[in-house]
């Protein structure tokens, strides 16, 4: 798969947070509750953060996976006690985890490429020789 097409698709997995974030501050505002605003910065973030993933996908890939995996977890620890079922604590880590861990994946793949580090179009690796 070509890195332009690793960068789309990870750009199409941050959109699901996003639009996650945008239907709770609609659904929030709609409804009478002018806290729903607090939702559009972090609609803001996401879309900062697909921006830096598209200037610098293997750095901001990496970042995304590490950062995902580890608030995942610190979700599950912080929440399963406080009484949420496990069904809705599951509900949130694939909407909001999984496709963060899965854009990581995909930038860090679209980056590597292009670095030369698969063996990719246009790296320096390309011509290089195997190691025994």
């Amino acid at each position: 798969m070509s890195p332009r097409r690793l960068r789309l698709a990870g750009i199409a997995c941050l959109a699901v947070p996003a639009v996650l974030f945008l239907l709770f501050a609609v659904g929030e505002i709609v409804g009478g509750d002018l806290s729903g605003v607090q939702h559009v910065p972090e609609v803001a973030a996401v879309a900062a953060i697909a921006w830096a993933a598209w200037r610098w996908p293997f750095a901001v890939g990496m970042t995304l996976m590490i950062a995902g995996a580890a608030l995942a977890l610190v979700f599950v620890l912080w929440l399963h006690p406080a009484g949420i079922t496990l069904l809705g604590i599951a509900i949130m880590e694939l909407l909001l985890f999984i496709p963060t861990i899965a854009a990581g994946a995909c930038f860090t793949l679209a980056g590597a490429i292009e670095r030369g580090d698969l063996g990719g179009a246009g790296g320096a690796n390309e011509d290089a020789q195997p190691s025994r």
